[in-house]
């Protein structure tokens, strides 16, 4: 039902009640979403036609409305950018990064909400229909399901796992509905980008609470939280970061894990925050597997998994290390620096194998400020055996991890005590309780069961009502 003005370049999707495809206006030559809903619903003819009227840079602009006997066809602005939940899988932010995002959203809500003094509840709000341009900016779309705040909902539409639990129990509808879903889309970022973080989980909680009396009233205040957690963190840093905070991961032998660690190390402080560079100063071939992997950066690096990687001997650096809150250096088998590092940590990863003998004796010969990392060990022999050995420096041993990139409660837990120790006040991020973010997963889990079994009593009644009108 196209008019002439438009050719159809790609059908991008369908959903319950619409096919979504990706127009050209012949005459401007520019892209637009073209939504058709096969059927003549007043319901949706209202809302696009107030929907057309919104004007936020966070919210697409809908240029046309057609219409015939049979369907009704949307024409709106074309977004070229990722959805939320690609972007997170492909870029893992950081907690910074998604507070950022998240007052975003905020942002455009409070003004959906306000609108002409009655609001608009949006009604689907999910990681799939919050974009990101190449310029970082927040869009919402798909207000398809929208309806007028106080408005009497018949039928109520929703993404299970993110609609809040009164849009299937047929209860009254407010913008407490958005604010559940949006409670939600932030649960899904920290978990997507594995951050710890207490005063989120605190937001969280508060925002998915099942009563919707006892959720936030209203999403002004979810957004002056954020703000301040985000004023917060950057005070931290700056009142501690005048110069990036260095580690030096050293290897005894190669093929002993030091690359493998130092990602790790710099996956745990990007999680919390913070801006990651590791430097390949070793066997540049451990690394070339994980970089050509990363997104090449103006200022020669690699971004990958929210953390920044480069050789050291790289062609057209161009990089500064001011621009990073941590360095973290594969120094590979280099000899260490035998004295003490006032820029920072010094780690010795080394195994206890049948080499162990040959090793202690080059720890022995070691500064007392460099810390000892044992791989390849479980508990009992590496206890046993630093206890044999006398070694005087600090050790720690590091747990089984596969994927660096992945959140390790064991690792997270061995790297928050040695930067909190060793980076007394600049480590600003404090030991996680894990049973609350435990008992949120649970809590979340059992309200998508419980909206799956809801949905599916619906489609069943549905159906035996169609069948009976047959009969």
């Amino acid at each position: 039902m196209l008019s002439d003005g438009y050719d159809i370049v790609s059908h991008i999707a369908d959903t319950s009640h619409s096919q979504v495809y990706i127009v050209r206006h012949r005459l401007l030559d520019q892209l637009r979403i073209a939504k058709i809903f096969e059927c003549n619903d007043m319901r949706i003819m209202q809302e696009a036609d107030i929907i057309k009227l919104l004007r936020h840079p966070g919210i697409p602009q809908i240029y046309d409305i057609i219409k015939d006997s049979n369907s009704i066809c949307i024409i709106e602005e074309y977004i070229a950018g990722k959805s939320l939940s690609a972007y997170c899988k492909e870029y893992k932010p950081s907690y910074i990064q998604i507070l950022d995002i998240a007052i975003q959203i905020c942002n455009i809500l409070e003004y959906i909400h306000n609108y002409e003094n009655t609001g608009i509840i949006h009604m689907d709000l999910k990681p799939d229909n919050i974009m990101i341009d190449g310029n970082n900016n927040i869009r919402i779309i798909d207000f398809d399901n929208s309806v007028f705040n106080g408005q009497n909902v018949k039928q109520c539409y929703g993404s299970v796992g993110f609609a809040a639990p009164e849009q299937f129990f047929g209860a009254g509808i407010d913008m407490t509905a958005d604010i559940y879903s949006f409670g939600m889309v932030l649960l899904y970022m920290v978990q997507e980008c594995h951050i710890q973080s207490k005063d989120l989980y605190h937001v969280i909680n508060k925002c998915i609470r099942h009563n919707p009396f006892q959720r936030f009233r209203k999403v002004k205040n979810i957004r002056k939280e954020l703000e301040g957690l985000l004023k917060q963190s950057e005070e931290n840093k700056q009142s501690v970061h005048n110069k990036s905070q260095k580690i030096y991961i050293h290897a005894m032998r190669h093929g002993i894990g030091a690359t493998h660690i130092s990602l790790c190390l710099s996956s745990y402080i990007a999680r919390n925050g913070y801006k990651v560079l590791c430097i390949g100063n070793g066997y540049q071939n451990d690394l070339i597997s994980e970089i050509v992997k990363g997104i090449p950066q103006e200022d020669g690096t690699f971004l990958l998994n929210g953390i920044s990687i480069i050789f050291k001997d790289s062609n057209n650096i161009q990089y500064s290390l001011k621009e990073y809150d941590y360095v973290v250096y594969d120094c590979g088998t280099a000899a260490i620096n035998n004295k003490k590092n006032e820029a920072g940590i010094n780690i010795m990863i080394t195994d206890i194998g049948y080499r162990w003998m040959q090793q202690r004796c080059i720890i022995s010969g070691l500064s007392d400020d460099i810390i000892i990392a044992v791989n390849h060990s479980d508990g009992d022999t590496f206890y046993r055996t630093i206890k044999e050995s006398g070694i005087s420096n600090r050790c720690v041993r590091i747990p089984c991890i596969y994927r660096w990139y992945e959140k390790n409660e064991l690792f997270d837990k061995m790297a928050w005590d040695i930067l909190s120790e060793d980076f007394p006040g600049a480590f600003a991020i404090s030991q996680k309780n894990n049973k609350n973010m435990w008992c949120l997963q649970i809590k979340t889990k059992l309200i998508s069961l419980i909206q799956l079994i809801r949905t599916f009593k619906m489609s069943l009644k549905m159906k035996n009502k169609d069948k009976s009108q047959v009969l």
